[in-house]
């Protein structure tokens, strides 16, 4: 048994030129982050380079991220972080291709898809929990993997459940990478002329597994609750999650679901994937294109006279938004962020799998189809690189402009005589809200709101974090208030009335604490 899981896995790396084309690429793609150590503006900005998961990841079922810190003794440095974390995401583009058996040039343009994303450049710009994100993507993926691996017999589903249980364990919004890949397989089986019998007994045991796995990281978060003496907090209703409860909000947890695909791919409202994303242009094409690949995938069963097929099929494109959400509907009143959407990413490359199933798939250089297919895959693939790279370019002027306004508080606090280790800080406002901040750039603009660096999370601990973070980056060690403090003098009129800097009266020396007020707020 052994001896044919190593075979598996050996043959999964075959396609060496594409597995190195791939690592190389994300290297040289994500070299201006990590040689610049960028970060988001959320929780990456106060997290030091070193950082070890503890009883908050706990509390919040994420049990797995203080074992897999410590492993590593909490060191979150770069290059070593997101060297890693892609390593992980070029070796799920592998187990993908190798799952879907794609070839060719399709299997190029899917693996840089993917790996441009802006759900991978989102996981790397939280450096402190990057490795643990893309091995749990990694693991999801690895879940259906092992699933279709039949050639090694039942030790498949001990491995597809334990690649669960673990990913479960690092951050639960990975299941929907699971959900998505299990949703194509069963179209793939569906196109391909299964008989019903088989991609019954698919589903079975792919729920079963799901089902188990699920149950089993539920006990053993618990467990190690017990064990460290954690309670369960209300962070996105992890507190109050119960079968009763995703029960009785299926009909609104469902209809959240569709409402984020269709903003996801059609509105680009909160979440940008693409940087032709609010052009007619691409909703035209983006549509025509996905229509075009399963249109075809439905004639041929509907040729082949599979109607039953056909119909599942359509049930399972219809279960797509569900299962690229789903863990909002464990958590029916969780949100979705940016780091959630590997899911949503997967979900064009999935499509283009489906060409190998049709004559689309056939893509010769030497033929006009060829040539077009080729132009409108380039065209997505580009303008998705181009969004993440928006993103990295975003992160990297908002941290240098913060920076510079950082630097130009702490000269005017040495003109004042006022940079004393016997006096306590209080920064109101956000950087980016400063007018001498530079936010008019259209780089700037059209980023996703993780990447706009400066514009901190305006909760007073936060604030207080990301200001001595800042001060860090700038050599300066000075003491910040702490939140009782922060948030009563916030809400002073004093505090309230005091222009924003550089302008005179910005800074006020009152008693031990020195209000600098950034931005109004």
């Amino acid at each position: 048994m052994y001896k044919r899981i190593q075979t598996v896995v050996a043959d999964l790396f075959n396609d060496r030129k594409l597995f190195i084309f791939s690592y190389l690429a994300s290297i040289i793609f994500y070299s201006l982050f990590f040689t610049n150590q960028l970060t988001n503006t959320f929780d990456s900005v106060w997290h030091p380079n070193i950082s070890v998961a503890s009883s908050d990841e706990i509390a919040v079922g994420r049990w797995v991220m203080p074992y897999l810190d410590r492993l590593h003794l909490g060191m979150q440095t770069e290059p070593f972080v997101s060297l890693f974390t892609l390593l992980f995401i070029c070796i799920l583009v592998m187990m993908i291709v190798d799952m879907f058996e794609i070839k060719g040039i399709l299997a190029y343009f899917i693996s840089i898809y993917i790996i441009t994303g802006t759900a991978v450049t989102c996981i790397l710009s939280y450096r402190y929990t990057a490795v643990n994100y893309g091995l749990c993507a990694l693991l999801a993926v690895a879940t259906v993997w092992f699933l279709v691996k039949e050639e090694i017999g039942y030790i498949r589903y001990i491995l597809s459940s334990f690649c669960l249980i673990i990913s479960l364990g690092i951050y639960q919004a990975d299941i929907a990478v699971t959900a998505i890949l299990l949703t194509f397989k069963l179209i793939h089986m569906a196109i391909d002329n299964k008989k019903i019998q088989e991609i019954s007994i698919f589903t079975v045991k792919a729920v079963f597994i799901v089902v188990v796995s699920c149950i089993a990281y539920r006990l053993l978060a618990l467990f190690n609750m017990q064990l460290f003496n954690v309670n369960p907090i209300s962070y996105n209703g992890a507190d109050s999650i119960s079968i009763s409860g995703m029960i009785l909000a299926l009909p609104q947890s469902i209809i959240k679901c569709y409402k984020y695909f269709y903003s996801y791919f059609f509105t680009g409202d909160f979440l940008i994937f693409n940087i032709y994303q609010h052009h007619l242009i691409f909703r035209v094409l983006f549509l025509g294109f996905s229509l075009l690949i399963i249109l075809l995938s439905i004639l041929k069963t509907l040729k082949e006279k599979a109607y039953v097929n056909f119909l599942i099929i359509i049930a399972l494109l219809l279960l797509l938004p569900i299962c690229s959400s789903f863990s909002l509907v464990l958590a029916p009143k969780a949100g979705l962020a940016m780091q959630m959407t590997f899911s949503f990413g997967l979900i064009f490359p999935c499509l283009l799998s489906i060409m190998t199933k049709t004559k689309l798939g056939d893509i010769d250089l030497g033929r006009i189809h060829g040539i077009v297919i080729v132009c409108v895959i380039f065209f997505f693939t580009f303008g998705n690189a181009m969004q993440s790279n928006r993103d990295m370019i975003s992160m990297y002027e908002g941290r240098e402009a913060t920076r510079g306004l950082i630097n130009r508080i702490v000269d005017n606090l040495i003109q004042k005589d006022l940079l004393r280790t016997d006096k306590q800080y209080v920064f109101l406002g956000r950087p980016a809200d400063n007018d001498l901040f530079h936010n008019t750039s259209e780089i700037l603009i059209r980023s996703n709101s993780y990447a706009k660096y400066g514009e901190y999370i305006t909760d007073s601990n936060c604030m207080n974090m990301a200001y001595e973070e800042a001060l860090r980056n700038t050599g300066v060690d000075i003491s910040v208030c702490d939140t009782v403090i922060y948030d009563k003098i916030k809400n002073s009129d004093i505090a309230k009335n005091m222009p924003e800097f550089p302008m005179e009266g910005s800074i006020q020396n009152i008693d031990e604490y020195v209000i600098i007020k950034v931005a109004d707020y």
